[in-house]
């Protein structure tokens, strides 16, 4: 489900997200509202049961079925209330059967699929893009109207619902146009999207959502022609909406959003492991634009991984999605998608959508000495905002390499990547007070001193984990809805500097440094002390010690065989009865 919230932008620039006018007649939400909007239409996108449009409603058009389809014009409709277009009073409209209404009932011959970026000189002018590029669906549907609420705030829904993509013979749709009495302001409803096809993957029709007023003058949503579904229940909760609105007292200015993929997924689990080729490679491809978390469930079979995260965190995260079953996944909380099928445009395409938030990590650190994760961020209101919004915060290795497959099923196993370790504070997360005011911030602190190996049995079930290290993700979200507004995410460095730096060491160094082979420690005592030496991975994970016991006073060396070291980036701590130093050595 998403909760959404109205962010808006005056027309009359061109704006990163892709907006454009040549006269600010609309300001158009750039992102999300709650449900339905003004809770109004309280029906359910989807009727399984009837198989019809919710009672009330005026069919016009019944959608062929499948790739069947042809473009056709409505009868001419009137509206019942007063509604002014672009300023002026409009009485009468024609609804499309490609996804469109126009107010220009003159016009005979209706045009897409496919559709176009607007403005269009072959949309008629003064046309509502609500779908613009839909057409029949595998299991027909059809385009109605229905009157929602009292004057003088009723609402126009003209829904095309069970429309199609007319190159996937089972995609199913469900989109509409609102129109509203007293504000005039036109809504833009997704509602609901199917996936249907053979290897289980919606094929999103690629739509144009916007309005033109002629043919030099529209306002359309970022991505059009390419704005897919994002609403994939039948609960009107979940839907999202876009506004296009003739006041600009709320203008503003939207942040760019990075997206969230959370995938749940398990060592032991064949389709895991198919879906994961996919899924790695659109992560890779949008690394800087996307955030990812992957948690390990406690089933089908064997995972070391989940062993030592599922009563922490990854339990009540798997309760909080009520997942059943993997591979799994949600894109910004809402948005159920099959890991092996999703695509980069699924990703990208959150991105337009914008958020009333900025994160802005400015600290994320480990200190191998003590083995503490620390960070500090400041979340920053491009909107007003309600309390009852949490932060969450997940710390996530890189990558997690075993030296053999501990899969129970066929298909073996041996790399994870974006594993998920650790939640900060907890899975509850930190509760965020309201933002009362535009460019209001709230700060977090967080900590985690690492209580844990990064898998169960790591002496029987060995892994190396220090490529890539680990990363920090925010993100922030609606547990009502579990909608996600923003993500950020930063890789974590590590803190070198010793610790009770040692007066009686007047000389400590490595080299080579970098090396390829052997690393040789040199130091100088100035009196006799009892010297250890530890080496730790990116991950605080140690990876070598040996206890040299007492050593005379006068220069010493240690040689360290760095070619048992994978190459990465490690920290030599040398040890006496006073305290300790640490440094940085690199292994190629």
């Amino acid at each position: 489900m998403k909760n959404k919230v109205l962010l808006y932008i005056a027309l009359t620039v061109l704006s990163v997200f892709g907006y454009s006018a040549i006269q600010a007649q609309y300001y158009m939400s750039m992102g999300l509202a709650p449900g339905n909007p003004g809770g109004i239409n309280k029906d359910s996108d989807v009727y399984f049961a009837t198989v019809a449009p919710p009672s009330g409603s005026t069919v016009l058009y019944t959608y062929p079925y499948a790739k069947s389809y042809s473009l056709q014009y409505s009868a001419t409709q009137t509206i019942p209330f007063t509604f002014n277009f672009n300023g002026s009073p409009v009485t009468q409209y024609k609804v499309a059967s490609s996804g469109y209404i126009t107010f220009t009932t003159a016009s005979t011959t209706p045009v897409g699929p496919p559709s176009a970026a607007l403005p269009s000189a072959s949309l008629p002018d003064n046309s509502i893009c609500g779908a613009w590029g839909v057409a029949g669906a595998a299991d027909g549907g059809q385009i109605y109207t229905k009157l929602y609420g009292t004057a003088p705030n009723r609402q126009l829904w003209i829904v095309f619902w069970f429309a199609g993509n007319p190159s996937d013979t089972n995609s199913q749709n469900v989109w509409a146009i609102a129109l509203e009495e007293t504000t005039n302001n036109i809504y833009i409803v997704d509602e609901w999207g199917d996936i249907g096809n053979a290897a289980g993957v919606y094929n999103a029709p690629h739509l144009t959502v916007g309005v033109q007023v002629n043919s030099t003058t529209a306002y359309q949503v970022a991505a059009s022609p390419n704005v897919v579904s994002h609403s994939w229940g039948n609960a009107t909760s979940d839907n999202i909406y876009y506004e296009f609105s003739p006041s600009a007292a709320t203008a503003y200015t939207p942040a760019v959003k990075m997206p969230l993929f959370e995938e749940f997924n398990q060592a032991s689990c064949d389709p895991c492991a198919e879906a994961t080729p996919n899924l790695d490679s659109a992560l890779f491809n949008n690394k800087n634009t996307c955030s990812a978390v992957r948690y390990h469930v406690s089933w089908p079979g064997q995972d070391f991984m989940n062993q030592v995260t599922n009563t922490p965190f990854v339990n009540a995260r798997v309760s909080y999605y009520t997942v059943s079953g993997v591979p799994d996944a949600k894109l910004d909380g809402s948005m159920d998608i099959y890991p092996g099928g999703i695509r980069s445009i699924e990703l990208q395409d959150e991105i337009y959508i914008g958020s009333p938030f900025t994160i802005s990590i400015s600290s994320a650190t480990y200190n191998p000495s003590t083995d503490v994760y620390s960070a500090n961020a400041t979340i920053t209101a491009e909107h007003v905002m309600p309390a009852g919004l949490v932060a969450q915060a997940a710390l996530t290795v890189d990558t997690i390499t075993y030296a053999k497959s501990q899969t129970t099923e066929t298909i073996p196993q041996t790399v994870f990547p974006q594993v998920a370790e650790d939640m900060m504070p907890s899975s509850s997360g930190t509760s965020l007070a309201a933002f009362t005011t535009v460019g209001a911030t709230q700060t977090l602190t967080l900590s985690w001193t690492k209580n844990h190996p990064w898998g169960a049995s790591p002496q029987t079930w060995t892994y190396d984990s220090n490529k890539n290290a680990a990363h920090l993700t925010i993100f922030i979200q609606d547990n009502t809805s579990k909608y996600v507004y923003q993500s950020a995410n930063t890789l974590f460095t590590n803190v070198v500097t010793g610790i009770n730096e040692l007066s009686d060491v007047n000389y400590f160094n490595i080299y080579p440094n970098p090396t390829s082979n052997n690393a040789t420690i040199a130091f100088n005592l100035e009196q006799s002390k009892n010297v250890n030496i530890e080496v730790y991975n990116m991950l605080g994970e140690k990876v070598y010690s040996e206890l040299q016991g007492t050593m005379a006073a006068g220069q010493h060396e240690v040689i360290i065989n760095s070619k048992a070291l994978r190459s990465g980036i490690y920290f030599v701590r040398f040890m006496t009865d006073d305290g300790a130093i640490t440094k940085k050595l690199i292994v190629q």
